[in-house]
């Protein structure tokens, strides 16, 4: 049995895109998921996918103005945006946690 080496081949990589392909397909054919867990999916493998082919540069220059232009839209001031997502994020962890 050979040992795997640290990197994955190119041929690892075009199987993988073909997998999530056919994950994709057997996910809208099957009648038991949800449609909104459906949705939620396919935007997850979307953004990751997008996440990993655009340069961090980009992507980090689009969060700013997003948070920009959200910021006056939801009445918090740009520099209280970052204390209100690290307050609803532990808010959410809350939920993993035993009371």
């Amino acid at each position: 049995m050979a040992q795997p080496s640290g990197r994955p081949s190119l041929w690892h990589w075009v199987t993988h895109v073909r997998k999530t392909f056919r994950l994709l397909g057997s996910l809208v054919a099957d009648r038991r998921v949800p449609f909104i867990r459906k949705v939620l999916f396919f935007l997850f493998v979307i953004v990751f996918g997008v996440v990993l082919i655009i340069p961090d540069s980009i992507i980090i220059a689009a969060i700013a103005l997003g948070a920009n232009v959200a910021a006056p839209l939801v009445g918090i001031p740009i520099g209280v945006i970052d204390v209100a997502l690290l307050a609803t994020v532990l808010y959410g962890l809350l939920n993993f946690f035993p009371h």
